[in-house]
């Protein structure tokens, strides 16, 4: 069996999401990646979407996304939660993190990731053994 299919539940036991109904899944980050990846995986499951950014939120919820990735009508077909605060990711099943990668001149990521570690307080609010 593939290695991602397999997750840790919160039992600390192995689940294997292939076979798995309906999932909570939290997509953190809600920009020209998270917002469609949210989007999709909101037409079969449950997702929480994340952004630190409130005006950024604001705007989801009133059908507006500044990046253009996802037209009003696709952002009114799918319903998921759009939020600025942490404590509503507790309770998701999957935790998927799409934030910006800093490079360098030579387009390599940098090794200090301020934005990845800056939403590890976010996860770490919600998880759970």
């Amino acid at each position: 069996m593939p290695v991602s299919r397999l997750c840790r539940g919160r039992e600390g036991r192995v689940r294997n999401f292939g076979r798995v109904g309906k999932l909570k899944i939290a997509v953190i980050g809600l920009g020209y990646v998270g917002l469609p990846l949210a989007v999709a995986l909101a037409h079969k499951h449950d997702v929480v979407g994340f952004d630190v950014s409130a005006s950024r939120v604001s705007a989801l919820r009133g059908g507006v996304d500044s990046t253009n990735e996802v037209s009003p009508e696709e952002l009114s077909s799918v319903r998921f939660s759009i939020t600025a605060d942490a404590s509503d990711l507790s309770g998701c099943d999957v935790f998927i993190v799409t934030v910006p990668t800093p490079i360098d001149e030579a387009n390599r990521p940098l090794g200090d990731h301020p934005v990845v570690f800056a939403t590890t307080p976010c996860r770490g609010l919600s998880l759970s053994r």
